[in-house]
């Protein structure tokens, strides 16, 4: 023996396709319930069913009026809308060009900034390497002085003589 499982898919609102499935006795407890299945899912029509029918038809035809209303407008271009478009489009190009050039200018401005503040630090670094420097060459020459002024005295004298020689011979 089998019993008849009677399962409606429904779309909302309405039904759209019922199936009935064979289900085999022993898949139920009681011989008293697998008899109340029976008597329960016994197929029946749908009472109202044209009238679910004449809705859907009627729905289907506003979608229809729908479609043609939006196919049969059509949209009045004319010189006063050209323009005012061209205007409005004008406007904002102009406005979001103002826009960039603020934003560049902002740009180069930081970066000027910038190159200034590495180029002082350079020319602080360089001043402060010249500094070292003269001070590495003052403390040699400081070093160095004594014997430069002996040797410099020697030599002035041997320049004079050799001058007064020179003029002598002339």
């Amino acid at each position: 023996a089998a019993g008849c499982v009677k399962q409606i898919l429904y779309r909302p609102p309405f039904v759209v396709k019922v199936q009935y499935h064979i289900v085999p006795y022993h898949y139920y407890s009681s011989v008293y319930e697998y008899i109340t299945l029976l008597l329960l899912f016994i197929p029946r029509q749908l009472p109202y069913r044209h009238i679910y029918r004449e809705e859907l038809k009627q729905r289907n035809q506003k979608k229809k009026e729908r479609r043609t209303q939006k196919k049969n407008k059509k949209m009045i271009i004319d010189a006063q809308t050209i323009f005012f478009s061209f205007l409005g489009m004008a406007a904002c190009l102009y406005f979001g060009l103002q826009l960039i050039r603020q934003f560049a200018l902002q740009i180069a401005q930081e970066n000027h900034d910038a190159v200034v503040e590495m180029d002082q630090k350079a020319d602080q670094e360089r001043r402060r390497k010249e500094r070292a420097a003269d001070q590495a060459a003052q403390a040699a020459f400081a070093r160095v002085q004594p014997i430069l002024t002996t040797a410099a005295a020697a030599n002035l004298a041997a320049s004079k003589s050799e001058d007064e020689q020179d003029k002598g011979l002339v």
